[in-house]
């Protein structure tokens, strides 16, 4: 559903704000944390690929030894605008 800017503006403005983050990303040998646009990009996707494979939320540490990247889930997020 693609809505105008005025209607993004209303929605933003109005009481249903975007979902907060539920999650933290940091590097793998470092755990030092990251926060780069892409791997937010990334972990949104891996957590909803999750749902759809385990219909429950992803929590807790999820390891990618190939790309160094941590993603550590904290409980449920918020339901989506």
């Amino acid at each position: 559903m693609c809505l105008c800017p005025m209607e993004r503006r209303q929605r933003l403005n109005s009481k249903n704000i975007p979902p907060k983050m539920n999650y933290t990303i940091r590097c793998g040998s470092t755990r030092e944390p990251i926060d780069a646009l892409a791997l937010h990009v990334f972990a949104r996707a891996y957590r909803d690929a999750w749902l759809l494979l385990h219909a429950c939320e992803p929590l807790g540490q999820h390891m990618i030894e190939e790309l160094d990247l941590m993603m550590e889930f904290t409980g449920q997020s918020a339901s989506r605008v």
